[in-house]
């Protein structure tokens, strides 16, 4: 967190040498991937999360396994490579997806996290417009899930961010400041917007 990639990366290497559980070393792996992807580095932030990402579908862990590909999909996106986010992105949509089982709950966050991405790539992509309907349909489901905190938060971070391609910078703000402020990402917008 203070910067020190290359320090920080000998050590994250020790633990997942040394890692007594596959938990253990997919987290220090994790953070191994995101240490590239805060220095820029999307393709080996990829490689790092694809390790992670083949273990998790090893223990069948599919869950996992999706979200290991959208957080890929999220550093290319972040990083301007439009191309390989979308991809990634609709790996991780298309890799798990709630059994008709689970509850309604669980499907529907499954499609707020496609309109999310969905919206996300639009706005980078300057298409305001579909961003905006994209967030709109967000908004729909969330209600029907009963606007839960958590979700909340991810509406938020998708309210500033198409403010923010929209170049509505002080709208970004408010709804950004209003998100997971724990999120670097979410903090690093919160600064461009400023």
């Amino acid at each position: 967190l203070k910067g020190q990639y290359p320090e920080a990366r000998k050590h994250l290497q020790v633990a997942i040498d040394t890692a007594a559980t596959t938990t253990v070393r997919n987290q220090a792996t994790a953070d191994m991937a995101l240490s590239f992807a805060f220095e820029g580095k999307p393709a080996e932030a990829q490689r790092y999360f694809e390790i992670v990402r083949r273990q998790q579908q090893v223990d069948g862990d599919m869950a996992a396994a999706g979200a290991s590909a959208r957080a890929i999909g999220r550093i290319y996106l972040e990083s301007g490579d439009h191309a390989n986010g979308r991809k990634w992105y609709e790996l991780g949509y298309r890799e798990w997806r709630p059994l008709p089982t689970q509850p309604e709950a669980e499907q529907l966050l499954w499609e707020l996290r496609w309109r999310h991405f969905q919206a996300r790539v639009a706005a980078r992509e300057g298409k305001i417009d579909d961003a905006r309907r994209l967030l709109g349909e967000f908004e729909s489901i969330m209600q029907k899930r009963g606007k839960r905190t958590e979700d909340n938060e991810l509406y938020r971070w998708l309210a500033g961010y198409v403010a923010f391609y929209a170049k509505e910078y002080d709208t970004a703000i408010s709804q950004l400041t209003q998100g997971n402020l724990a999120d670097p990402f979410i903090l690093n917008l919160i600064g461009k917007a400023y």
